[in-house]
This record gives structure tokens, sequence and C-alpha cells, in this order.
């Protein structure tokens, strides 16, 4: 069985991120990133997560590697705008 290892999110950082999600105005990537961080938020594995449309494990693992490389400073989450453009 695989471990299924989460990462802790602060309390802002989910509202910032389901707040990506739940946009009509964010751009279609973006709201995949933000699911795919808060999935992992909830220790879900990379099955569960592929469950969304166009989501394959190379996209997951990309994106889990960058969130955790460049989007966490100092343990807060940068400005959507500064993730959008630097993630």
């Amino acid at each position: 069985m695989v471990k299924r290892t989460a990462i802790t999110l602060s309390q802002e950082e989910i509202q910032e991120l389901e707040t990506i999600t739940r946009s009509t105005k964010a751009e279609s990537r973006h709201v995949q990133r933000a699911k795919i961080i808060l999935d992992w938020h909830k220790g879900k594995s990379f099955a569960e997560t592929q469950v969304q449309p166009g989501v394959s494990q190379v996209i997951i693992n990309k994106w889990r590697k960058r969130f955790a490389a460049v989007c966490i400073k100092g343990g807060y989450l940068m400005h959507p705008i500064v993730v959008n453009h630097l993630c």
C-alpha cells in the first residue's frame, strides 16, 4: 500500500485556495492547481486526485513539487497573483 503524505496549510491558505477553486473568473489551470494542492492537504492519493478531468500523475507531481519549492515561503502562502505568475 502506498503511504499518503499530506501538507499542512493554515486556515488562511485553505481559504485562499478554496476561493480560487470557486472563482468563476479564475483561469481553469489555476483552479486545477488549487484543487491539486487542496487534495494534497486532505491526504488524497494520486489516483483520487486524478479523478479530475485532464489531471495526470505528471501534472499532480509537477504542481506538488512546484508548490512546495516556490509557493510556500516562511509558513505562509504568497498572494494569489504571485502564485498564479510564479507557479
